[in-house]
């Protein structure tokens, strides 16, 4: 307590953790490099590497100076995305076949898990892009006290939904006035806001209402969404006849030639903005014919893809769509469920402190609970193993969550 600064704000609504640093700064005149040498006596650590993963003592050392709570700090981080959106942040040599080719929609994912690339690899990151920021305009313009967005510095959305414009890298303009330079904004265009919509509402809520009616959950829907981009801008030779047309058509809609993304295979986080933008509304118009129920029956898709699921879930009635998590999830899928979680703790390197954080959200929110059991049910099918699973969860202090309109 003692150590508390006396100039501390609150952080807004889905802020990132650089953005409320550079907030506390300009509090005391300084600079963000200065702020991190007076919290870490001299070490300065890069805007991305302090949204992505801080050192354990530089939060500890935050949160006793500002009096948030440690996991509050977490959420500012893209940590707060591992691992149910985000399979992890650290680049690893089978990151990209786990996460990115997990799904397939129009083309089988095996011909995109040959591919070579660097293992530096990070799923929606694009390379040296924390030199600037991505930012809606009209969002800072309309702010009491302007503030980065954490889910604006990756590449799953590419505008700001409530406003129907692009995201545009702005610049922060420093001291002594906390005030961001934004370039003229652009309109963005019908299929961008559609997909965006969908895209923020999973960030923020966790899920999001699909106009077929169907409710699906962010780490459904973000992972498929990866993989469908990447099926979008493959060469159409790869994609075969039937997928191949489905994407000439897309294409056509937007370009008015018959043609596919129309450039050599790569991660989608490697293409130029004006390439990404295509490829987004591109999959944008496949999306949308997909939860308007047209069949594509006649190009043999095959079963549990992304539009047979909709449509599955649609024809059964149900409501809420939570039928996917995470692939090293797939442990929590052993008879003994506490094992399966410390596995799974254990696995993603968590400290003690963000374990116990774990378990004490999971007590208390219903969401996350909802989240654990439906890992731990999935593909369970007689009662008995159900209920072993459930009595596990009670000894945790996890409430049994069947729908989340319990």
């Amino acid at each position: 307590m003692f150590n508390r600064w006396p100039y501390h704000p609150l952080p807004q609504e889905q802020e990132s953790l650089t953005s409320w640093l550079r907030r506390i700064a300009q509090g005391y005149n300084l600079s963000l490099d200065s702020l991190q040498k007076c919290i870490l006596n001299g070490d300065v650590f890069d805007n991305f590497e302090l949204d992505k993963n801080p050192p354990l003592q530089f939060l500890l050392q935050l949160s006793d100076k500002t009096g948030i709570e440690i996991s509050r700090i977490v959420f500012m981080t893209l940590k707060s995305y591992v691992p149910f959106i985000v399979d992890s942040f650290i680049p690893q040599e089978d990151l990209f076949e786990h996460y990115a080719c997990q799904f397939h929609t129009l083309s089988p994912a095996a011909k995109r898990k040959k591919i070579n690339f660097p293992n530096s690899w990070m799923p929606w990151v694009i390379k040296d892009h924390y030199t600037s920021l991505r930012a809606c305009a009209l969002c800072l313009q309309n702010d009491k006290v302007p503030y980065i967005r954490l889910f604006w510095q990756l590449y799953w959305l590419s505008s700001c939904p409530h406003h129907g414009i692009m995201l545009e890298e702005v610049i922060f303009l420093g001291l002594p006035q906390y005030q961001f330079f934004c370039p003229k904004h652009k309109q963005a265009p019908e299929e961008i806001k559609f997909i965006d919509k969908i895209t923020q509402d999973c960030l923020i809520h966790g899920f999001s209402n699909l106009p077929n009616g169907i409710r699906i959950n962010a780490s459904i829907w973000i992972r498929k969404l990866r993989s469908l981009l990447d099926e979008v801008s493959q060469p159409l030779i790869v994609s075969g006849v039937f997928g191949g047309e489905i994407i000439k058509n897309a294409y056509y809609s937007i370009t008015k030639k018959h043609e596919g993304a129309n450039c050599r295979w790569k991660p989608f986080e490697e293409f130029t903005l004006e390439l990404k933008t295509k490829i987004f509304c591109a999959a944008s118009i496949i999306v949308q014919e997909m939860l308007q129920g047209k069949s594509y029956s006649k190009w043999r898709i095959k079963r549990n893809t992304l539009d047979t699921e909709f449509l599955y879930a649609q024809k059964n009635n149900i409501e809420d769509y939570q039928s996917y998590y995470p692939p090293d999830l797939k442990k929590l899928n052993e008879h003994n469920s506490r094992l399966a979680l410390l596995t799974l703790l254990s696995d993603n390197k968590m400290t003690t402190e963000e374990e116990n954080e774990f378990w004490k959200k999971s007590s208390h929110d219903k969401i996350l609970a909802f989240l654990i059991r439906q890992m731990l049910i999935k593909r369970k099918r007689s009662a008995k193993s159900i209920q072993l699973i459930d009595n596990d969860l009670q000894e945790l202090g996890i409430p049994i969550i069947h729908t989340l309109n319990d």
